[in-house]
């Protein structure tokens, strides 16, 4: 299942070099489910990383569980990159993939409530621990 965006307005986009800074202020809760998973860093999430994340927490979950893993992001930005040998000039490289800017703060990876605590738990700390920075897994109980 990988993710890519089938139609942008351009198809390649500037660096945005100041848009990884700060934290994040609008999804800092699980909205939809019970348990997430929280990003301390703030990084370009590109789109294997987000299945290698979604694999893992689907092979960790219980066979009677029906629940699915809820992603809160959609990987829209190119990264473009030319390649090795080439030299300077003649226009941008080509679009090597696709990834999601995640300031600090943000909920990406929420599970419902039907799961029990102790496998929740397990199922979101070893999907953190396939990304490359270190991540919080957060409970809401208003969504309980």
């Amino acid at each position: 299942m990988i993710l890519f965006a089938n139609k942008n307005k351009f198809k390649k986009y500037q660096k945005l070099k100041h848009r990884l800074i700060g934290k994040e202020n609008r999804y800092v809760i699980p909205k939809v489910g019970v348990f997430g998973l929280k990003f301390l860093g703030s990084i370009r999430l590109s789109v294997q990383q987000i299945e290698a994340v979604r694999k893992v927490i689907r092979r960790k979950m219980l066979k009677k569980i029906k629940e699915h893993v809820k992603i809160s992001v959609f990987p829209d930005l190119p990264v473009t990159r030319k390649s090795s040998g080439v030299r300077m000039g003649k226009g941008k490289g080509n679009i090597n993939f696709w990834c999601f800017p995640v300031n600090a703060g943000r909920i990406v990876f929420e599970l419902g409530g039907g799961i029990p605590k102790y496998n929740a738990y397990s199922c979101l700390l070893a999907g953190a621990n396939k990304l490359p920075f270190k991540c919080r897994v957060v409970l809401n109980l208003k969504n309980s």
